[in-house]
């Protein structure tokens, strides 16, 4: 077993999450790419992973926390700051972030990032939000906070059904390097039709 980034290890293809536990020996976790679109990113062998130990993530779109608290394992020395709207899956969310303490629930809509503009500094936004203006919530929220890189989860059949995805996600990385960011990578993912990430960075020189 290899560990591929902080606290994430491949063996055998399959990939598994650890987390070490007090006064226990340390637990690796399955991690199942068709279950976690992050994972699926991860199988891809991403060439600039935007996420380590240290790393404060504002994450859009938590749901119910389960793809939240992987990148809480992994960046143990951050912080996770979880943005969810809907009621139903914010309380499973509050349960998931009792369990991490480096996971901090945010019930709000992403499209309004000033009702959370009392959250610290942050390095990293994670969006996975399945809605036509994807592209236009991640750049509020970049303009807002600010950090120095970024995974968008693109789901081009919410954008536009009628397009072929591959002229969507053109479109939305046309979008983001049009307000300033460089887009180092876009992955598209296995058992996600229709899916793929982005990576971005602020802009050089500006």
């Amino acid at each position: 077993m290899r560990e591929i980034f902080d606290n994430v290890y491949q063996e055998g293809g399959a990939l598994f999450t650890k987390t070490a536990l007090p006064r226990a020996k340390d637990v690796y976790e399955p991690w199942d790419p068709k279950k976690s679109k992050l994972a699926a990113m991860i199988a891809e062998g991403p060439e600039h992973f935007p996420l380590n130990r240290r790393s404060h993530v504002l994450y859009l779109g938590a749901g119910a926390g389960s793809t939240a608290r992987r990148v809480a394992i992994m960046c143990t020395e951050g912080v996770v700051y979880c943005v969810e709207p809907f009621p139903t899956p914010f309380q499973r969310l509050l349960s998931v972030c009792e369990r991490h303490e480096n996971m901090v629930p945010v019930m709000a809509d992403a499209r309004s990032p000033e009702r959370y503009i009392f959250i610290a500094p942050v390095d990293c936004i994670y969006q996975d939000i399945a809605q036509p203006d994807q592209a236009r919530i991640f750049l509020l929220n970049w303009k807002v906070f600010e950090p120095g890189r970024g995974v968008l989860m693109v789901k081009a059949r919410c954008i536009d059904a009628a397009r072929e995805p591959q002229r969507v996600f053109d479109d939305v990385k046309t979008a983001l390097e049009g307000n300033g960011l460089d887009v180092l990578e876009s992955i598209p993912l296995p058992y996600y039709r229709g899916h793929e990430a982005i990576v971005v960075r602020k802009a050089q020189g500006r």
